[in-house]
């Protein structure tokens, strides 16, 4: 907030907003030093503090968006040759230092991050070479997560899941556009096909 005050000097709020899109450009403020200066600057002291495995989780669980589930980060980290107590550990290390967020609704946690913090964490991604990697990971996730979902829906628990994918609907938004963008037809189709009855029944057609 401090370091978009200082934007008000030549920009109004809306503009600030507007540019919020790319938030480490907009926040780098000419006015002071030092690690406060900018909000990079700010979160590289947080970033360069971590040890080795926890910055490779903070760098890989930025592929989701709108948060994830304790389930979600022991995919990720078993698909990285991880133990799930592992990954556990280390997600408690990373909400201990503030990186990460938790949760609880109902009777499961969620994690997150704050939208800067993810936006970091993803550009990290790209600067270890990791990002094709790990995006193609959250697509395959994304898409085994809605089919499971697709045959539960027709059962007993249907309102668990209905709630599960709600709860996930910016990762399937994230996995459909990244498929998209990519040209692959047959993958989002596949996603597509399988949140019909969530889009339908939540009115996201």
């Amino acid at each position: 907030i401090e370091l978009a005050a200082a934007r008000v000097r030549s920009l109004n709020t809306r503009q600030i907003r507007d540019r919020l899109s790319d938030r480490f450009r907009l926040l780098g403020s000419a006015k002071g030093s030092g690690r406060q200066s900018t909000l990079e600057a700010a979160i590289d002291w947080s970033y360069d503090l971590l040890t080795p495995d926890e910055r490779a989780l903070f760098r890989r669980v930025s592929v989701f968006e709108g948060g994830w589930t304790l389930d979600a980060a022991e995919a990720l980290a078993s698909a990285a040759g991880m133990s799930a107590w592992d990954v556990l550990d280390l997600l408690d290390r990373l909400v201990d230092k503030s990186l990460v967020i938790v949760e609880s609704l109902g009777e499961a946690s969620r994690y997150g991050m704050l939208e800067s913090i993810r936006h970091y964490g993803r550009r990290q991604l790209e600067a270890a070479l990791e990002s094709e990697r790990w995006l193609a990971w959250h697509g395959d996730w994304a898409t085994g997560l809605a089919e499971r979902a697709e045959l539960a829906l027709l059962g007993p628990e249907s309102r668990v899941w209905l709630d599960r994918l709600e709860a996930d609907h910016d990762n399937m938004r994230a996995a459909l556009g990244r498929f998209r963008e990519l040209g692959d037809a047959a993958a989002l189709l596949r996603l597509a096909t399988s949140l019909g009855v969530f889009w339908r029944v939540h009115g996201y057609f």
